[in-house]
């Protein structure tokens, strides 16, 4: 079996008005995605999903006409060779972002392809699975607060053991955006901790994002500590990512003042990323993303490092499901993998892309036996989700 194309897939969803992720300053409108189709001379393609061109999906097009020529003719069974091969290719200019976004999609194709070609799901090839049921956290987008309790009070209903919530402006009561960066307002954060943590009771796990990675001024060491603190009053799982997304010292200043646990990965690419925030004590959970990190491939490494020092991982997991099954294959194969997000944001690409349903059994995941992924692409699907180009963020009136 050899790979004779490799071609991206750009796609876009509009939200309906009333599903909407709200910031400050506007609204999300649509949301982008950006699939990698490998495929074959015995007429076998696999799927992988680029994580990070969710924010920049015209930059997908070019970077998989550079790599193309790397993988025309080459066995798609030979993950570990070709990860090598893009990686190097690929040094002046990538080795994280949206080129190690590419190559991430590129390898979960080829795991694709050869868990297809053997007839099995990629699990199998991956260890077998550790987890038969894998625990997974109810996660949602930014709105005002009583939208957000309604959101959190359904997903308890329905079996869920452990939710996420995000702090910040969105969430307060009549309060205008979600405000990444601004200093928190320690009483409205009280009120929200304690609203949502009086409504899923002592027995429900409560995840808390403090969202600074992506801030354009992230809190001080000082004020991130503070938060940490307050979301330990209310028996905090974790907290994740206080700190801007490069502040190593920043996140290692908080992890030594505070008990609660400090979580970050999304935003982190290889294992050489991953050893260097693990050395340095910077973090106590690793929420790495197959989509972004470097593919399965990859994210078998990196877990290794992170079994090594007795961390736990949490998968970052908000993407078509492509992308999802990527990381959930990834998730139940590996042993320190104690939980997993599963998205709860209206977003049609998720299931309309799985060749069979995910069960969800009280708050935990069970895969099927697809051979592969388990994913797949309709027919109608680029017409259906057609890539629009341009702005997704729309500012509010003035």
């Amino acid at each position: 079996m050899k790979i004779v194309d490799v071609v991206p897939l750009l796609l876009s969803y509009t939200y309906p008005e009333t599903e909407q992720p709200h910031f400050a300053g506007g609204r999300v409108v649509r949301r982008n995605a950006a699939l990698v189709q490998v495929s074959t001379d015995e007429g076998l393609t696999g799927l992988g999903e680029v994580g990070s061109a969710i924010f920049l999906p015209d930059g997908v097009e070019p970077m998989v006409a550079r790599f193309k020529g790397l993988l025309r003719g080459e066995s798609p069974l030979n993950t570990e060779r070709l990860w090598q091969r893009l990686y190097a290719a690929s040094i002046g200019w990538g080795r994280r972002g949206l080129a190690m976004g590419v190559i991430s999609a590129i390898d979960s194709a080829l795991w694709d392809l050869a868990g297809q070609a053997a007839g099995v799901p990629v699990y199998d090839l991956l260890g077998g699975l550790y987890h038969d049921r894998l625990r997974v956290y109810a996660s949602f987008i930014p709105k005002q607060a009583a939208a957000l309790l309604a959101d959190v009070q359904r997903a308890v209903d329905e079996g869920f053991t452990a939710v996420k919530i995000k702090l910040g402006a969105a969430t307060y009561p009549g309060g205008g955006g979600f405000q990444m960066g601004a200093a928190p307002d320690l009483a409205h954060e009280r009120l929200l901790l304690g609203t949502i943590r009086e409504a899923i009771g002592a027995r429900v796990d409560l995840l808390v994002d403090a969202a600074q990675a992506v801030a354009p001024q992230p809190w001080p060491v000082p004020t991130a500590v503070q938060v940490a603190r307050l979301a330990e009053e209310f028996g905090a799982y974790l907290l994740e990512e206080p700190c801007g997304a490069d502040d190593l010292a920043a996140h290692s200043a908080v992890a030594r003042a505070v008990d609660v646990p400090v979580a970050a990965g999304e935003n982190l690419a290889t294992r050489y990323e991953f050893q260097t925030w693990l050395d340095a004590g910077a973090l106590d959970i690793l929420q790495p993303d197959v989509t972004v990190a470097g593919g399965l491939t990859e994210a078998r490494k990196i877990a290794a490092l992170a079994e090594y020092r007795h961390v736990p991982l949490i998968p970052h997991i908000w993407w078509t499901g492509v992308g999802m099954m990527a990381n959930l294959h990834f998730a139940v194969s590996t042993p320190g993998c104690v939980l997993a997000e599963h998205s709860r944001a209206t977003y049609p690409l998720r299931e309309e892309l799985l060749s069979e349903p995910l069960a969800l059994e009280d708050g935990h995941v069970i895969l099927p036996r697809s051979p592969g992924l388990g994913v797949r692409l309709p027919e109608d699907l680029r017409e259906r989700y057609r890539y629009v180009p341009g702005p997704t963020f729309v500012p509010d009136a003035a």
